[in-house]
């Protein structure tokens, strides 16, 4: 599972690895662990590591005092949230959730912000029950009626936790996704409502990007989210955010560092694209009101 502490941890491992001029593999052997063990710890997945791997890691690139302590610190922290996921309350629904899907889930439970974008449909973070519903049909034509409400409930879960916690939501939309109709007019006038209900919320922000904008970056990205975990420890700069590709069968994640930056750029093109807040709720209202007649 994707946990932004374990993530930390082994970033800062492969940075001094690097500066020291070591291969994973003389890495590993000088502290008795294979080259495919300290590529799991600098990947940020969880293996058996202990403290003394960690002490004999530091002595190996030559980290002392106050730089040893924040890694061993770090482990620590990773230790106690592998064991707070394994009881998380996501724990029933784990059958229907991919890795990435998972890795996800569990990132978000960190997140303090985030950035999703709609290019067909209406983003995750804003759907109504009844729209998720008839997409999770879509998706899932095989599943039991069962499993479809299990996944309307994993879904409703997760984001009235993301709410809750005042997670800060930035959501982008294409007007043709608003225009786009997912299980019948009424699901849809209930969507936007919703939609211009949320977007009042001070921890929520809608925003259009309505048809008049010319060969714009929303044409050629897939949906996407972006979260962003801030700052883990006093005094350090913020982490990195980790970026979901929304698509079938489920969410995938970038790691590559180059697909990551093209991501960032992107939310901010967006931001320079879109309509105003306020403009965006009109909109909303307007199409929302089309289909109510």
């Amino acid at each position: 599972m994707l946990d932004p502490v374990r993530r930390s941890l082994g970033r800062r491992l492969r940075t001094l690895r690097i500066a020291a001029g070591m291969s994973q593999s003389a890495a590993g052997t000088a502290v008795f662990l294979s080259p495919q063990s300290i590529g799991r710890i600098e990947d940020g997945q969880h293996t058996r590591v202990s403290n003394l791997h960690i002490n004999a890691l530091c002595d190996l690139y030559g980290v002392t005092g106050e730089g040893r302590e924040v890694l061993l610190g770090l482990i620590q922290q990773a230790r106690e949230a592998r064991r707070s996921a394994r009881q998380g309350w996501w724990s029933p629904f784990t059958d229907l959730l991919s890795s990435d899907e998972l890795n996800r889930l569990v990132f978000e439970q960190h997140a303090i912000s985030g950035t999703a974008f709609g290019s067909t449909l209406v983003p995750g973070f804003a759907r109504t029950a009844d729209y998720r519903c008839a997409l999770e049909r879509i998706l899932h034509p095989w599943d039991s009626s069962a499993d479809i409400g299990r996944r309307v409930e994993l879904a409703e879960q997760r984001w009235k936790r993301l709410h809750s916690n005042d997670f800060q939501a930035r959501i982008y939309i294409l007007e043709s996704a608003l225009r786009h109709v997912l299980g019948g007019p009424g699901v849809m006038h209930t969507q936007l409502s919703h939609l211009v209900e949320i977007s009042a919320r001070p921890t929520v922000s809608i925003r259009v990007v309505g048809r008049e904008v010319n060969s714009h970056i929303g044409f050629h990205l897939a949906s996407f989210v972006l979260l962003e975990v801030g700052v883990l420890m006093a005094g350090e700069p913020p982490e990195p955010p980790e970026v979901f590709i929304d698509g079938v069968p489920g969410a995938l994640r970038l790691q590559r560092e180059g697909d990551i930056g093209h991501y960032l750029a992107a939310n901010d093109e967006l931001s320079q694209i879109a309509m105003s807040e306020n403009a965006s709720r009109a909109i909303l209202s307007e199409i929302a009101e089309d289909y109510r007649a």
